[in-house]
Order: C-alpha cells, then structure tokens, then sequence
C-alpha cells in the first residue's frame, strides 16, 4: 500500500561535464509498505530509480506506485510467495487474472482491460528493476530459462516537433490482455453542472433539533459559510480550468493583484525542473465578484482559529489550507449525493473549460464555418492549440487535440458564426449569479438593501465584461 507520501525530498545528482553536483527540485515521492507497515525495500528504490534516472514527475510517480501496489498485494496473499523474486510465469499469470476477474459490488468489472494491461507492463518494468536490484540471473527475461518469460515488441511513435519518427521497444506478457480503445474523457455535461451548481448554492443542514437561539444561528452562519466557501470552489474550477491540484495552491495575494490586471497567476504542475512552472489566465469582474463575496468568510474564519497563511481556499474546521484530496472528495461526493451517474471530478469541469474556450474561439473567427475548414487551416489550428497551451499549461500542444474533436463534436449542426462569442458564458454566470441572490434572499441571508447592493455590483462587472470584449472586438477588426 502507499502509506505515505514523502513531502519535498531533494535529491542530487552528479552528472555532465564538467561533472559536478547539483540539487534538483523537491519532488512529493511515494513511500510504499506492506499492509503491516513494513516498508517494500524494493519498491521504494524503484521510486528513488525514477525520480532521479528518469525524472519523472511527482502525478507519474504516483501512477506508478497505484500500479505496484497491486503486486505487492498479491506477494502478501500468496502463502507461497513471501518476496517478489519468488514469482514464476504461472504466478504472474495469476497475478493478472486476479486483476482481470476482480469485480465492484455491482458486479461489474472493477478494471478495463486497458487498466489491466498498463498495471502488468509496470509491474514487468518493476521486476525487471528487481532483477537488477538484487543482481539476480534467469528472473525475467526472454531467455527460455527465465522464471518470467517476457516478450519485446518493436514499434514507431511520433515525437512532438520532429518529422522522423522514434523506434521503441516495449516489453509485455502473454498473460496481459488487449488494450481497448482510448476513452475520451467528455467534460461534465451542463445538465450535470447545473445540478451541482444548485446543490452547492442551497445545501444545509437539518438544525430543527437544535434548541438554543444561540446554537441555532451559530448553525445557519456555518451553513452560510459552506455556500459561499462552495461556490467560490465551483468558480474557480469552472472559470479557471486549472488542475485540482494547481486550483488548492491558489494564493490570496495573487486574487488581489488580478483586481487590477485581469490576469490571475497559477502555478503549473507536471512539471519537473522547469523554471517556467506558472501561468496567468484571464479573469473577468465575474468571476472577481463571487470571489470577493467568499473572502469576508475566510478573513473571518482565521481570524476565529488565528491562523496566518496566503492560501485562498481554506477548511472551515481549522482555517487551514483546503488539500486537493479533500477538494476532489467534495466533488465526488456532491455527484453521488445527487446521482449522477458515472464518475465526476474536477478534471471535468477543466475539460469543460477547455472545449468551451475552443468553441468560443473558432465562432469567434470569421474565416471558419466548418470543421474541413479549420483542418485546412493549418495557421489558425497552431495558433489555438499555442493560445489553449498557454491557458491550460499543457506540455504537449499534442495533447490538445482531443478539445479539437470535442468542440466541432458540440459544434456540430451550427450554420451561423457570432463574434464575441466568449459573452455567452459570461451571461450564464450572471443568470446563475441572480437566482443565487434570489436563493439567499428566500432564506433571509441577504435583506432587500444587501441584495440590491450584490445586483448593483454584478450588473457592474458584467458592463465592464461588456465593455472590454467590444474593445476588443473592435481591435480584431
């Protein structure tokens, strides 16, 4: 199992010419053990190998070691097997057909057989480290004498920004399955967001049991404060097409100095030793004015557990920073409180952001009015992956295609080209922001003056959104 997770290790290398010394960035490294706690020698010098050897990032060190797991697992629960040299063809054959026929309460699958596969090439990858580890002969090879008989396959691969393509061997197992087809992450469906938009804006509490008058609104201000905190959430996420674990780093200072620039700072994660690890994306008076509604309750709340830090987004138990994990539960749990079906992450609503941003881009650009005319367009198609990569901190502009292929799928059926298409998401924000204020004011949060005040202010952000995308427009023309 991961018991831990090793926060901001250093390590060092020594390598180049001329060879000296030199410290790489803290990278987060997964620490794994037997479920007695005992730590797997093994696995942790394979995560040091890829930290350092390979340089892998601290989300693909992870990956990594979710797949290990499943190995180590299995040694434990083999009562003939108690160290991973121990393994022969017939139990790792095993091992995977374990994996295959596992199965959730439901009875379905609990794994592709994509998921399955990947999981047995690591684990190849980790024993084939195991054999080098511990300098054993005839473990895993293709020698008909091995205990583990592995097959090579040679193949091509395009690399990003070179003609000629790159010849790669990968290694598998007769036991592993086929891979399916790639599944296409969708973004969350507006039908889905709205209904957790709605959740979040009107969730509390049953407090009727609640006796004292004192206690009674001490409760209705923590339910006040888990709206506004909530919503602030689903902004960000929505607006900000930030990764989950980018959105929980976002720091206050920086919310304050987007007041004035209109651009608001993130730092960019899966990136390893790259000086260019943070990005600026765009934020109109919107997206400032839910923020601000948010921030008395968190100035108010460390100040109640006296708490000093810059983070934006915080626990209401202690003050602290909010972790990704927690921010990912609450989405997971909002879904299955309201029955979506499938699963629901953050991760959608940036696909979401992503699709939708392409969308406004290609209504907004007059030269094209069909998918054949943007393919044909090579110009145009480089200049939205470049701008979209930029935005979503995206390493390879090849991974952009996918929001290519979503936005002419939802495109499909249009025959009409508007400009300053990127209005349409703003004035959803504002409906939604509306019945918001409408909601408080059925529950008494808000009087008819605060009320007013919050409809004086949002008409204002959006005149000011209006205002600077007919600037703009009348610059692109």
């Amino acid at each position: 199992m991961i018991s831990a997770t090793l926060k901001d290790v250093e390590f060092w290398m020594h390598l180049g010419v001329p060879a000296e010394a030199r410290k790489l960035k803290p990278i987060d490294v997964p620490f794994l053990s037997y479920s007695t706690y005992k730590p797997c020698l093994e696995a942790n010098a394979y995560m040091h190998h890829l930290t350092v050897q390979r340089n892998l990032k601290a989300s693909t060190l992870r990956t990594y070691a979710s797949y290990i797991v499943h190995l180590i697992r299995f040694i434990e629960n083999q009562p003939t097997l108690s160290r991973f040299s121990q393994l022969t063809d017939s139990s790792f054959r095993l091992f995977i057909q374990n994996l295959t026929l596992e199965t959730k309460l439901n009875g379905e699958p609990k794994r592709s057989s994509t998921e399955v596969a990947k999981i047995g090439e690591t684990c190849i990858q980790f024993l084939q480290f195991v054999q080098s580890f511990h300098d054993l002969t005839h473990f895993i090879g293709q020698e008909d004498a091995c205990a583990i008989s592995v097959i090579e396959k040679k193949h091509s691969i395009q690399i990003e920004g070179r003609k000629e393509k790159k010849e790669v061997i990968t290694i598998t197992h007769a036991s592993l399955p086929k891979k399916g087809a790639i599944k296409k992450r969708h973004p969350v469906s507006q039908e889905d967001a709205l209904k957790v938009w709605e959740h979040i804006s009107t969730q509390k509490k049953d407090i009727s049991h609640i006796k004292d008058p004192k206690s009674k609104r001490l409760a209705k201000r923590e339910q006040y404060d888990k709206r506004k905190r909530d919503k602030a959430i689903y902004v960000a996420m929505e607006t900000l097409g930030g990764r989950v674990g980018e959105l929980h780093l976002l720091q206050y200072n920086d919310l304050v100095e987007a007041r004035t620039s209109g651009s608001l700072r993130i730092d960019t994660l899966k990136k390893r030793n790259d000086d260019n690890n943070e990005r600026y994306l765009p934020v109109d008076h919107i997206f400032l004015d839910q923020m601000d509604s948010y921030l008395d309750v968190r100035k108010r709340i460390m100040k109640k557990f006296n708490v000093k830090h810059n983070y934006l987004f915080i626990s209401l138990n202690d003050g602290q920073p909010l972790s990704a994990n927690t921010w990912k539960k609450y989405i997971n749990d909002w879904g299955t409180e309201l029955g979506i079906e499938g699963r629901i992450s953050p991760h959608l609503w940036r696909h979401s952001r992503f699709t939708n941003w392409m969308i406004d881009r290609i209504l907004a650009s007059k030269e094209i009015n069909s998918k054949d005319d943007f393919r044909k367009n090579v110009l145009h198609t480089m200049q939205f992956k470049k701008e979209l990569q930029q935005f979503s901190g995206h390493t390879l502009i090849s991974s952009l295609d996918i929001y290519l292929d979503l936005a002419w799928e939802q495109l499909h059926g249009y025959t009409k080209v508007y400009s300053a298409a990127s209005l349409k998401t703003t004035v959803e924000s504002v409906e939604r922001r509306i019945e918001d204020i409408e909601s408080q004011m059925e529950r008494n949060e808000l009087t008819v003056v605060q009320a007013m005040e919050s409809v004086k202010s949002l008409l204002s952000a959006f005149k000011t959104d209006i205002d600077n995308a007919i600037a703009n427009e009348s610059k692109g023309e």
